[in-house]
C-alpha cells in the first residue's frame, strides 16, 4: 500500500511539474524543446529556464522522489528520438519541401495533404498526377503502397535525370518516380524509418535510417545493397552532405543524433572497419538538423544550443557560437555571413569564418525556426518563416524587421523553394503557399489547393477534380 501512495505521489508531482514548465512543443505531443535543452546545453540562463514553484515534498518521500527523479530524466533523454520518431507523423504529412520540376519551371513536385506526392502546374494551380494515384497503387509497382510522411526532399536522379527518388518515413521504402508521373520502380527497402533526406551521386543514393544504418545503394541494381555501415551511436536525422576531402576523398558527413558528426569514406573497395575518416563529438545535444559545406567547413546547429564549424579535412572544431533553444534548421550563408534559426525563435547571423556576431542582436522571430532562411529582393531582405506561418522579412545587413505576414494556415516546418523569382512555402498539411512580396502590403497566396476549393473534401487516393 505504501509503494502505491509513493508511486501515485511521484506520478501526480512529475505531471504538475510538466504543467508548470513554458516551453514551445516541437510537436504537441512531444516533450518540449526547452525542458530536455537544459539537461544537455553547456549553460543555462533564467530566461531559458524560468523557475516553478511547488510545494515542498513530504520528508518522508524525500529519498525515493529524488533517485526516481534520476532515473525518469536519464530514461527521458535517452527516449528524447524514440518519443519523437512515434510521434511525429501524427497528423502531419513531414516536412520535405518542395522541389521544381527539371523541364519544366512552372511545375513542382510536393507532398500533398493526403501524404503523397503531386506534381502541381503553377499557373493553372491544378494537379498534374499524384502519387501513389487512386486505389494506391501506382504504373510499375506490383502493389499498392501507403505513407505516412515524408521528411527528405525529392532528388533528381542521374545526370541527365528523367527520374526523382523519394522514401517516405515508415517502411523505409526507397522509390524512383518519372517526372511526368508516368511510372515508377522500387528500388530498396530498409524495413526501417527514414527521416534523414537521401544523397544523390549519379546512380548512387545514400539512406540514412533511423535504426543506425547507412546504405549505398545503386539505381541500376534495385534491392541490392553496394556498402554498409552501422556503426552510429545514435538514429540518423539530419539529411548527409558529400564533400571532396584531400587526404580521405570523398566522404559523406552524417549529423546522428548522439551528438557526433561521422565521415564515412565512400570508397566501395573498403571495408566497412576502414569507412570512418573521423568523428567530431564536441556537441552535448543531438543533432537532428542537416549539414551545411561550404569552402571546406561542414555547419550545423545542435540541441545543446550550439552552432558548429567543423572543418571536412579533419573533424576539428573551427569555432562555435552560442542560441537560445536548439537549432533545427539549415543555415544560409551569403557571402561572409552565415544566417540561422532555432526553437526560441531567434535568428542570428555570424560571420562564417570566425563566428563572431554580425548583428547587434537576434532577431526575435517570436516563434520556432524550422525553416531555412532565403534571400529575396536581389539580396536586400531575408525572409523567415516561423512556425507558426508568419513571414518574417528581415534587413540581411542590421537585423531589423522590414515588415511581416498574417500567418500561414498551420505549421510550417519544411524549408522555402524559389523557382523562377517565386517564393514558395508547403505547410504541415502539404498545402502550397506563395509569398508575394512585391505588393503594397505583402502577402500570402495559397496555391493549391487553391483558395477557392480549400474547403473541399478529397476522398484519400483519389485525384482533385479539376
Amino acid at each position: 500500500m505504501r509503494l502505491r501512495v509513493r508511486r501515485r505521489w511521484f506520478n501526480r508531482r512529475r505531471n504538475e511539474e510538466a504543467r508548470d514548465t513554458e516551453s514551445p512543443a516541437l510537436f504537441s505531443d512531444v516533450p518540449s524543446s526547452r525542458s530536455f535543452a537544459g539537461d544537455v546545453s553547456r549553460e543555462t540562463s533564467p530566461k531559458q529556464h524560468p523557475p516553478t514553484s511547488h510545494k515542498p515534498a513530504p520528508f518522508r518521500f524525500m529519498f525515493h522522489v529524488k533517485r526516481r527523479r534520476r532515473i525518469f530524466t536519464a530514461l527521458a533523454l535517452a527516449a528524447i528520438p524514440l518519443i519523437a520518431a512515434c510521434t511525429s507523423t501524427t497528423g502531419s504529412t513531414g516536412w520535405a519541401p518542395p522541389i521544381p520540376d527539371i523541364d519544366d519551371e512552372n511545375v513542382v513536385i510536393i507532398r500533398n495533404d493526403d501524404k503523397k506526392i503531386s506534381a502541381i502546374d503553377l499557373k493553372d494551380q491544378t494537379e498534374l498526377w499524384r502519387f501513389p494515384g487512386e486505389d494506391d497503387v501506382f504504373p510499375g509497382l506490383a502493389d499498392s503502397i501507403e505513407f505516412k510522411a515524408f521528411y527528405g526532399a525529392p532528388v533528381p536522379l542521374g545526370t541527365d535525370p528523367e527520374e526523382f527518388v523519394v522514401a517516405g518515413e515508415e517502411g523505409g521504402v526507397v522509390y524512383a518516380v518519372r517526372y511526368d508521373g508516368s511510372s515508377a520502380r522500387l528500388l530498396f527497402d530498409t524495413e526501417d524509418s527514414i527521416i534523414a533526406g537521401l544523397v544523390v551521386e549519379g546512380l548512387t543514393i545514400y539512406v540514412a535510417t533511423t535504426d543506425k544504418n547507412l546504405y549505398a545503394i545503386n539505381a541500376d541494381v534495385p534491392e541490392t545493397i553496394t556498402w554498409q555501415f552501422q556503426a552510429f551511436g545514435g538514429a540518423l536525422w539530419g539529411t548527409p552532405a558529400l564533400v571532396q576531402t584531400e587526404a580521405f576523398g570523398q566522404l559523406l558527413l552524417v549529423p546522428a543524433m548522439d551528438g557526433h558528426i561521422y565521415a564515412i569514406r565512400t570508397d566501395p573497395t573498403l571495408a566497412e572497419s576502414e569507412r570512418l575518416a573521423w568523428e567530431f563529438s564536441g556537441t552535448n545535444g543531438s543533432i537532428a538538423a542537416n549539414v551545411h559545406v561550404e569552402d571546406g567547413v561542414a555547419y550545423f546547429g545542435s540541441f545543446d544550443r550550439h552552432f558548429y564549424a567543423v572543418d571536412i579535412e579533419t573533424g576539428a572544431e573551427k569555432w562555435s557560437a552560442n542560441g537560445d533553444n536548439w537549432f533545427w534548421s539549415s543555415p544560409l550563408i551569403v557571402g561572409d555571413i552565415l544566417y540561422a534559426g532555432d526553437l526560441e525563435g531567434s535568428v542570428w547571423a555570424w560571420n562564417k569564418t570566425t563566428g563572431n556576431a554580425a548583428w547587434q542582436a537576434p532577431y526575435p522571430a517570436e516563434d520556432e525556426v524550422r525553416s531555412r532562411p532565403v534571400l529575396v529582393n536581389d539580396g536586400d531582405t531575408l525572409l523567415v518563416i516561423a512556425k507558426s506561418g508568419v513571414v518574417h522579412a528581415i534587413d540581411p545587413v542590421t537585423g531589423l524587421n522590414q515588415w511581416t505576414t498574417v500567418p500561414i494556415d498551420d505549421d510550417v516546418l519544411a524549408d522555402t523553394l524559389i523557382v523562377a523569382g517565386r517564393v514558395l512555402v508547403s505547410n504541415d498539411d502539404g498545402d502550397l503557399f506563395e509569398v508575394l512580396f512585391d505588393l503594397d502590403i505583402p502577402t500570402v497566396l495559397p496555391i493549391f489547393p487553391p483558395l477557392i476549393r480549400r474547403t473541399e473534401q478529397t476522398p484519400p487516393g483519389e485525384p482533385r477534380s479539376n
